[in-house]
């Protein structure tokens, strides 16, 4: 595997967006929802470039807790797991078919985490996409990480997703795909005195 991880910059939005309507959604809403977030410093932007010199993947991390299409009620909930601590959501990743099998995910994510770690990250939270039949493209992803704890399955999680301009590339039309979402840490997981998992600071 040859190539290496760098920070996106804002020239990068079209060929993040090309990406992005490939492999996550495509639609109206896309390039809107980029540009901000990588004129951002707070969050974490990066890409893989392969040794020819093209962005063959990417990851992104957005500071604080938020989810697709919203949910404030789940983003309150975590909010108040992780006690206002400093946290980063992955707002998306994707690696190039051509560029998968050969390492290059796992140089992506060792570089978010260090960056995740240099920002001051103690929680992280993955919203993993899980299609219908049950394949979930990141589900890897939070290993990367400290513990975690599976906060469940959300299931129709991207309903009316298209109205804030995103279509789904496996549903087509009506997204009825699920989520699962994760929050991690550099930490330990115990059980509270309800019998619930959260996460304890070392």
């Amino acid at each position: 595997m040859s190539g290496h991880v760098e920070p996106m910059t804002p020239d990068d939005i079209f060929t993040l967006v090309e990406l992005h309507s490939v492999y996550l959604n495509y639609g109206s809403g896309i390039m809107p929802h980029f540009v901000p977030v990588l004129e951002d410093t707070e969050n974490i932007c990066l890409k893989y470039v392969a040794r020819n010199g093209e962005m063959g993947g990417l990851i992104v991390y957005v500071k604080g807790i938020s989810l697709s299409g919203g949910h404030p009620e789940i983003c309150r909930r975590i909010t108040e797991m992780t006690g206002g601590a400093p946290a980063y959501t992955c707002d998306a990743v994707l690696l190039d078919r051509k560029y998968r099998g050969g390492g290059a995910s796992s140089l992506l994510y060792g570089r978010a985490r260090e960056e995740l770690l240099r920002k001051g990250a103690e929680y992280v939270l993955h919203e993993l996409w899980v299609w219908p039949d049950g394949t979930t493209p990141a589900r890897r992803l939070p290993e990367t990480f400290g513990e975690t704890v599976d906060l469940g399955l959300f299931r129709n999680f991207y309903r009316n997703f298209d109205h804030y301009g995103y279509l789904c590339p496996i549903c087509k039309g009506k997204c009825v795909c699920s989520a699962r979402l994760c929050l991690s840490r550099c930490g330990r997981v115990r059980e509270n005195e309800h019998g619930k998992k959260e996460l304890k600071k070392n």
